[in-house]
């Protein structure tokens, strides 16, 4: 299994290369180019090929017996043909019957997935191990969304706001659930790595806290749909409670300080407290987005949705593995640290021009050129640090002691 540690890594580089191809759609269109079919094929590989795949190979690695690794294995290159055949369809017909074929059988694959590796770990008592069976839980309940989605359009809903509200029931699981809930796996894996001790019951008491507020927060997905003031009000109390329980991270954090400062490279260290400062980030979006106000205009924002959904998918979830596959030696300290630094400063470059597009002719005279055309250069930087961790994971020789 461990050889294919770079395998998510080049799936991260083709998502991003897609991403570049979309982003110049908004300068010159490609004759014959359906955006949408492009759009499906980018997101599909970024959860799937990059983020799950990374996951995937993180807890069968962390967690699961060499010697039991053969079915992972075996699962695992089954599931990159279906990414693969995700990758060639989705362009070509966006949803149609091949891609969603190949779509279904992926998630039937990963469920698989979840349910070998509960049966093969469910007698370890970690803290990161409970974070992993948690996230594993939240893929399994985020498929309902696409899986409604069949019935819906069966039943001529394709257009309304039940089909959206099943989309982002998806996202919403998987931003939230799965990506969030793994990490935070990964981050207490390392620490039980480096015997960096920490108090079980306050971590998973965060866990929990985490969890519920998961399944509130859902509603602020939804908000835009003006579904009444006693939703935003328990969608406000769900962001609250992920605040607090935020602040108790941090609290058990710091009585940890001096080691984690001392286990892991500068680099990283400063890389760490960026994915804090966007999670930290992302919360305080989320409260603002409980007022009715504020919810109906990121709706109408599509740039500032999508910044939104960058900074989660690339300031949380891709910093922070980025940082840990550093950290455990897979791509190389010092030349990823460097790549890494490349990636902040397109991805920070991207979000402002993002953030500023509403409002970018009030800065028309200064700002010279069209937002889509600073994004479209941010974002062939982006993918040129994907493609040059890439390119220093081949570097890299892996044996049974790797880290």
């Amino acid at each position: 299994m461990l050889k294919y540690f770079r395998i998510p890594l080049l799936f991260l580089f083709i998502a991003s290369a897609i991403g570049v191809f979309l982003r110049w759609q908004f300068i010159s269109p490609t004759p014959g180019v359906n955006y949408t079919f492009f759009l499906h094929a980018h997101s599909h590989i970024m959860f799937l090929g990059w983020i799950f795949n990374a996951l995937y190979f993180a807890f069968t690695f962390n967690h699961v017996e060499p010697g039991e690794h053969k079915i992972f294995q075996n699962l695992f290159i089954v599931l990159q043909f279906l990414v693969v055949g995700m990758m060639v369809s989705f362009p070509l017909q966006g949803y149609g019957l091949y891609s969603i074929l190949f779509s279904t059988l992926h998630t039937f694959g990963a469920i698989l997935f979840a349910f070998l590796f509960y049966k093969k770990t469910k007698r370890l008592k970690t803290i990161s191990i409970w974070y992993a069976h948690t996230a594993l839980i939240f893929f399994i309940i985020s498929t309902i969304g696409p899986f409604s989605l069949g019935y819906l359009m069966a039943n001529g809903l394709g257009q309304s706001k039940w089909y959206y509200f099943s989309i982002y029931y998806y996202l919403h699981f998987q931003y939230n659930g799965f990506f969030i809930f793994g990490i935070f796996s990964l981050f207490f894996e390392f620490l039980e790595r480096k015997e960096i001790h920490f108090n079980f019951e306050k971590a998973k008491a965060i866990g929990r806290l985490m969890a519920l507020s998961c399944v509130l927060a859902y509603l602020l997905s939804i908000l835009w749909s003006r579904p009444g003031l006693p939703f935003n009000i328990i969608a406000g109390s769900s962001a609250i409670i992920q605040i607090y329980a935020f602040v108790r991270f941090v609290l058990l954090l710091k009585i940890n300080f001096k080691p984690i400062r001392n286990n892991i490279s500068k680099a990283s260290y400063l890389f760490l407290r960026i994915v804090l400062f966007s999670f930290a980030l992302k919360l305080l979006l989320q409260l603002l987005s409980s007022h009715p106000d504020v919810a109906q205009l990121t709706y109408e924002w599509r740039p500032v949705v999508i910044a939104y959904l960058h900074l989660v998918l690339l300031g949380v979830i891709s910093l922070f593995l980025f940082t840990w596959y550093s950290e455990m030696n897979f791509i190389g300290k010092f030349s990823g640290e460097k790549t890494l630094i490349l990636f902040l400063i397109s991805f920070t470059g991207m979000e402002m021009c993002l953030i500023l597009t509403p409002w970018w002719s009030t800065f028309s005279t200064y700002l010279v050129l069209p937002a889509s055309q600073y994004i479209f250069f941010f974002s062939i930087i982006l993918s040129f640090s994907c493609l040059l961790l890439y390119c220093y994971s081949l570097t890299k020789k892996t044996d049974k002691n790797h880290v």
